[in-house]
């Protein structure tokens, strides 16, 4: 998902991460996925220190948080500035703040708040991943001095067909929570042909179904003859499915044709839907 959303633009930003083997103290643990967190930095997400908050990078959480957001689930969470002094703690403020009148009171005026296009392709990409936290926790904005939010992906354990509540088995229906942060964006000027080209774009490029599966390849490749060690190591009947609630699995080949069988049918209903956006009412 993160190397997915890096690519549909050199302005998006998604965490960097690894494939790696862990050693400790002579003893071989697996293998594991090493994730930068998003933050202000160069190689992450690059804008300029401003000391009036007009740079920030902040988190969604539902219990822990300096702002709370009439948009989703709970509030914003400053990531960066790391110790935000008050100037930089009323300048976030009110950028949020602003966003938020706007999409309740003027939605159609949400582009001079919100990159709309980045907005577009984070739904998008939740969508097709089918993300049960999607909307609802964990998602990071960011901001330049001088220019608009920018929205980035986090946590997305519970995709492409897990867990079995909410829904999210099934390839063929949208994800069930759709908060204001959601709808408000269909409320803007021309947000179905927006969202129609850019899919059709998308499945040109990065989500072509070839694509894809190519992604998962080069994944595998990299991780090689580690992955069979991985499984000597952690034996997959040893795996608790949470009563249910993961689908059980034998081997990791059967995970992994369940999940490209997946991803198949997904992207198959999600091209049959968008079409009707293309066609208009």
């Amino acid at each position: 998902a993160y190397d997915l959303f890096r690519a549909m633009g050199p302005t998006r930003y998604a965490p960097e991460f690894r494939y790696c083997a862990l050693t400790l103290d002579g003893a071989w643990l697996g293998v594991y996925h090493l994730t930068e967190r998003p933050k202000i930095d160069d190689d992450r997400v690059a804008v300029s220190e401003d000391p009036n908050g007009g740079s920030f990078v902040v988190k969604q959480d539902h219990s822990e948080y300096f702002h709370e957001s009439p948009l989703a689930n709970g509030g914003w969470t400053i990531v960066s500035p790391a110790l935000p002094t008050a100037a930089q703690l009323a300048g976030i403020d009110r950028a949020l703040g602003a966003w938020e009148t706007t999409a309740l009171g003027d939605p159609a005026s949400l582009g001079a708040h919100i990159d709309l296009d980045a907005f577009a392709d984070l739904v998008l990409l939740e969508e097709f991943m089918k993300n049960n936290d999607a909307f609802y926790l964990s998602l990071h904005l960011w901001k330049d001095t001088g220019g608009v939010i920018q929205i980035s992906p986090w946590d997305l354990d519970l995709t492409l067909g897990q867990p079995s509540y909410n829904d999210n088995e099934n390839p063929n229906s949208w994800i069930l929570y759709r908060p204001p942060l959601v709808t408000t964006l269909a409320q803007t000027d021309g947000w179905d042909t927006r969202m129609a080209s850019r899919w059709g774009a998308l499945r040109a490029g990065p989500f072509a179904e070839s694509a894809v599966f190519a992604r998962i390849d080069a994944y595998q490749a990299t991780m090689g003859a580690a992955l069979d060690a991985n499984f000597q190591t952690w034996p997959i009947d040893s795996i608790q499915f949470g009563s249910g609630y993961l689908y059980p699995v034998t081997t990791y080949a059967e995970e992994d044709e369940r999940v490209r069988a997946w991803i198949h049918a997904r992207l198959q209903w999600m091209d049959g839907e968008v079409a009707r956006w293309s066609a208009g009412p």
